[in-house]
Order: structure tokens, then sequence, then C-alpha cells
């Protein structure tokens, strides 16, 4: 009798173990995935832009813990007469999830291809110490993110690696 009442208390400690451990671990975890993302910006208001007809980012994000991420940046700058330039950017920084928001927190930003333009440069540069709040949704393999200030300018879809 008492071998069967330790068996049953086990087996019922183990459930409750495995239940803790899927809803405070497994639930909406980001740690080591890899998402790609691409945006494209046009017909911009700035006259500091008003030389370029696109600029389209390609982004490997990787949540590479419980609270640290990095992108990786592949820029196109066009101009509106055709000429094409790279430009590339690597940032590192922190996260904080809650629910379905996430905040991103930039820490430190590399140029590692740069443009003759300060402005575009700059305009990337600048990420270092920023922070972006997004509200996110998985659909599939497919990661929405909308920002929490109601500016679409940040606005991505991400693919899974």
């Amino acid at each position: 009798m008492l071998k069967t009442i330790n068996i049953t208390l086990s087996i019922l400690v183990i459930i409750l173990l495995l239940i803790f451990y899927t809803l405070n671990f497994k639930q909406d975890s980001l740690v080591t995935t890899r998402w790609y993302c691409d945006q494209s910006k046009n017909s911009f208001i700035s006259k500091a832009y008003s030389e370029y007809s696109n600029i389209t980012e390609h982004m490997i994000l990787t949540f590479s813990s419980e609270d640290s991420f990095m992108i990786h940046e592949y820029i196109t700058v066009k101009k509106n007469e055709g000429e094409i330039s790279p430009v590339e950017v690597f940032y590192e920084g922190k996260y904080n999830k809650k629910d379905n928001e996430i905040t991103l927190n930039f820490d430190r930003v590399r140029l590692l291809k740069s443009v003759q333009d300060n402005n575009i440069n700059k305009s990337y540069e600048d990420y270092q110490g920023y922070s972006i709040s997004y509200a996110y949704k998985y659909l599939g393999n497919k990661m929405y993110f909308y920002s929490m200030n109601k500016n679409d300018v940040f606005d991505m879809v991400c693919y899974k690696n």
C-alpha cells in the first residue's frame, strides 16, 4: 500500500514539474531562434533623403540567449538616378519580453560597410543606445512585429530559419 502511494506521488510530482517547465520555459521561447526579416522604404519626405528612391533592408535577427539578440543587416541604398550602394551593419543588445510585447535595447552598433552619405551612415549608427518596443505575434514560421507607438516605419514580418 505504501509503495503504491509513493509511486503515485512520484508520478504526480513529475507531471507537475513537466507542466511548470512547459508553462515557464517552452512557451514562446525565442532562445536560439534565427529570423530573416525584409523591409523596403521609399517615398521619403525628409529633404536629406530626397536623392534616394529606395532603401531595402535584409536582416538576420538572432536571439542568442534569454535576454541577448544580434542583428546582421544588409542594406541596399538606391539613388533616384539608379546608382546602388551597399551598407552593412551589425547590432548587439538585450531584449525584454512579456506576454506578446518585446523591447529591443541596442547596446552596440558597428557599421561594417558605409556609404559616402553621412546621413545614411548616421541613421544606422544612431540605433546605439536606442530602444524599440514591439507587439509581436507568431503565425506558423512567421513572426509579425508591430511598433508600440503606432509608427509603422518599424513594423516588419520575419521568417524563421
